[in-house]
C-alpha cells in the first residue's frame, strides 16, 4: 500500500505524478486513501493528492465514478483553490447523474458567485454550468444574469471569458 504522506510530503514533477496515478488505478486501497488524502490537515499533501486524482481522472475517469458523492462534498466543505480547481476538472472529464449534475452545478453557481474565489475555480465552474445549459436550457438565464452580476468585479481574464461567453463565442 502507497504511504500517501510520504509520496506527497515534498516536491513533486509531473513524472512522479503520472507514476503514482498509475499505482493507484492498480489498487482500490491505494485509490480509497488517496481520495482520503484530498482532506489531509496538510495543505501540501492536499493538494498534491488532488493533482494526482486528476490525472487518475485524465486516464480514465471511469475509475473515479464511485468517488463522485466525495469529490462533492469536498467541493462543499473546501475552501482551498488548488483542491477545488482539480476536482472541478475531474467533473468536466466525467459524464454525471442528473442528481449529480443539480448538486454539482449549484456549487458551481456558489464558487461563481463568490467574491474571494481564485479565477482558475470561477472559470472552471463557468465552464461546468455552460455544459450544463447544453442540457438544461433553463440555466442559460440564471448564468447570464449571475454573469451580469458579478461581471464588474472580477479580473480583467475572467471577464474576457465572460463576454466570449455572452457573445455565443465560448
Amino acid at each position: 500500500m502507497i504511504n500517501w504522506d510520504e509520496q506527497l510530503h515534498s516536491g513533486i514533477k509531473k513524472e512522479l505524478v503520472i507514476s503514482l496515478a498509475l499505482a493507484a488505478i492498480k489498487s482500490n486501497r491505494d485509490t480509497d486513501s488517496l481520495i482520503a488524502a484530498i482532506s489531509h490537515r496538510n495543505k501540501i499533501i492536499s493538494r498534491k493528492a488532488a493533482w494526482v486524482v486528476s490525472t487518475i481522472a485524465e486516464m480514465d475517469c471511469s475509475r473515479l465514478a464511485s468517488y463522485i458523492p466525495v469529490f462533492l462534498a469536498i467541493i462543499r466543505s473546501s475552501n482551498d483553490s488548488s483542491v477545488l480547481r482539480e476536482l472541478l476538472k475531474i467533473f468536466l472529464l466525467m459524464p454525471t447523474t442528473e442528481s449529480t449534475e443539480g448538486q454539482l452545478i449549484h456549487d458551481c453557481f456558489r464558487l461563481l458567485m463568490k467574491s474571494d474565489s481564485d479565477l482558475a475555480v470561477r472559470y472552471t465552474s463557468m465552464r461546468l454550468i455552460i455544459r450544463s445549459t447544453q442540457n438544461h436550457p433553463e440555466l442559460k438565464r440564471e448564468l447570464d444574469d449571475c454573469i451580469s452580476a458579478i461581471m464588474p468585479q472580477v479580473s480583467g481574464a475572467l471577464q474576457r471569458q465572460m463576454r466570449k461567453y455572452m457573445d455565443g463565442k465560448g
